[in-house]
């Protein structure tokens, strides 16, 4: 245990210096090609300024155009600053209608057509980490391209991990993600860059475990696993759905590992510090590095962001919750639920014999992650209020959470796998 701690250290002090590195790396690439493909998709892009939902009715289905358009500027965006400095301080510039409404796709459209904008601005307080895999790509594909590749790779991603998990037992698991993936939209994940961002931390994360399981646990690397899945996930996104990135994979490691529930609550509650310590962690580590290596004042804007979006001025917790199960109020849905509902019965009902007082015990953690998606709503309550659109998926978490809890429950203590 020792040595792991000491490992753990060494990775959370590498991990703010990697992420500053890889940024300054890619910002080294050449960005004609790159403005060039954003250039073939502005009739795409254009095409969503008035309406982005990829299937008309359903909010949720959103293809997060507004924020897609910033991570695209951001990718093209080069003029007169270091590498350091774009870095730290991600500048882009802005057009200023007459009318005072500002569209990040109208700026862009403005910048790649060479249009003087009236100013410059930036937007320091997130890391960014995107632009390491997008800026490569942008020079390779189109926004079109990208999504179609996102398509094809989150769909190869999903199934194998699918597969994977029936392969070693533990079918109602997928049968379980198979579900959730319905209450997180992954249908139409892949039309957004920016709502694919957690999606695709969790299928790497889930991926690597289900494949790497045995060698992971033989050298205790499910620390630095969740440490690095904090961090990574604060690095790569925008504040959209985080907690699936922690949620899906220490559910499947739950339903994977048969240990004491004394065990259970202790790695479940030290996996949950971890990936929150490298969450946090990873993003104050940017505002330290804006403040002491580009002269801002990034941690007293962050600091004031992070009061408003916690607060509950705007909205109170029980409409944020109104808000965010509403996507689900509908018949689609309605009948997803009732399906999930009697498949939970069913998987009880036909093992029975097998529910003992132990496995509701060795439940406990699990019951605790149906609940997480609620608990994250009251701690994020005015960013969940105001952008329920998307945050309401984290409710794929608590469909998933209910299902595993159903496994745990009919699977015995000698570790009886929970094939069908």
């Amino acid at each position: 245990m020792k040595k792991t701690i000491i490992a753990n250290i060494i990775i959370a002090a590498l991990l703010p210096f990697t992420g500053l590195l890889l940024l300054m790396a890619v910002y080294m690439l050449p960005t004609g090609k790159m403005v060039v493909n954003v250039s073939n998709s502005m009739s795409l892009i254009e095409s969503e300024f008035e309406n982005e939902l990829a299937i008309d009715g359903y909010k949720a289905t959103m293809t997060g155009s507004f924020t897609d358009c910033l991570m695209l500027e951001h990718a093209i965006y080069n003029e007169n600053h270091s590498k350091l400095n774009q870095s730290m301080n991600m500048y882009r510039a802005e057009s200023c209608p007459d009318d005072g409404e500002w569209w990040p796709g109208l700026s862009l459209r403005d910048y790649i057509n060479g249009v003087e904008q009236p100013r410059e601005v930036e937007y320091s307080r997130y890391w960014h980490g995107y632009l390491v895999v997008l800026k490569p790509m942008l020079m390779l594909f189109s926004l079109n391209s990208i999504r179609l590749f996102n398509l094809v790779f989150q769909l190869a991603l999903f199934s194998m991990i699918l597969i994977e998990l029936s392969k070693k037992g533990y079918s109602r698991v997928a049968i379980s993600l198979a579900a959730a993936s319905a209450f997180m939209f992954f249908g139409v994940s892949y039309n957004s860059l920016s709502l694919s961002i957690c999606l695709y931390l969790m299928l790497l994360g889930l991926l690597i475990q289900v494949y790497l399981d045995e060698k992971i646990t033989k050298i205790n690397g499910y620390f630095a696993f969740f440490l690095i899945m904090g961090a990574a996930t604060s690095y790569f996104d925008f504040l959209t759905y985080p907690i699936v990135t922690f949620g899906f994979p220490v559910c499947v490691y739950l339903c994977m590992h048969k240990e004491k529930i004394k065990e259970r609550l202790i790695k479940f509650a030290v996996f949950g510090g971890l990936w929150g310590l490298g969450y946090i962690y990873m993003w104050a580590s940017k505002w330290i590095f804006s403040d002491i290596l580009a002269g801002n004042s990034t941690i007293k804007d962050a600091l004031f962001t992070v009061g408003v979006r916690t607060g509950s001025d705007t909205v109170s917790f029980i409409k944020v919750i109104e808000k965010n199960l509403s996507v689900y109020l509908n018949r689609p849905y309605l009948i997803l639920l009732v399906l999930v509902l009697v498949l939970a019965i069913i998987w009880i009902i036909k093992d029975i014999k097998f529910v003992k007082k132990i496995n509701i015990l060795n439940s406990i953690p699990l019951m605790l992650m149906v609940i997480a998606p609620f608990v994250w709503w009251m701690v994020t309550q005015n960013h969940s209020g105001q952008h329920w659109v998307f945050t309401c998926r984290i409710f794929s978490l608590s469909v998933f959470a209910l299902l595993c809890v159903c496994s745990q429950l009919i699977t015995d203590k000698e570790g009886r796998k929970d094939a069908l």
